[in-house]
């Protein structure tokens, strides 16, 4: 079994297993166990990883798929497909990738200094 999405709200794993069971995709849902603060956490559980792709897309690009969805969990999905685009920021945006673009912009105008002396 493949994990595709995990959180501790069921009416909102509920509904997603329910609207890509809609689409095709062959998934479940199953509680993992508990949180740290005792609450129930549950997952969308795929058999096939042949059908992650789909579900992946379905879940984090279909427009269509996301006017298959309630409007009361509208919120969450949103906030679920803003998730990669913050993760990326913050991985760009993190002092290891700021020292390496520092350290490659020094590099081009040392350079290009070099260069300039040379001729």
């Amino acid at each position: 079994m493949f994990v595709l999405l995990e959180s501790s709200d069921r009416a909102f794993i509920e509904h997603l297993q329910n609207r890509l069971s809609g689409r095709g995709i062959n998934c479940l849902v199953s509680e993992l166990g508990t949180t740290a603060d005792g609450q129930p956490h549950f997952a969308i559980q795929l058999p096939l990883y042949s059908q992650m792709a789909q579900a992946r897309t379905l879940l984090y690009r279909s427009w269509a798929f996301a006017a298959d969805v309630h409007p009361e969990f509208l919120d969450a999905l949103r906030q679920l497909r803003h998730e990669p685009h913050s993760q990326l920021m913050r991985w760009l945006t993190s002092p290891w990738a700021l020292r390496a673009s520092a350290i490659g912009f020094g590099l081009v105008l040392l350079s290009y200094a070099l260069e300039a002396l040379l001729r």
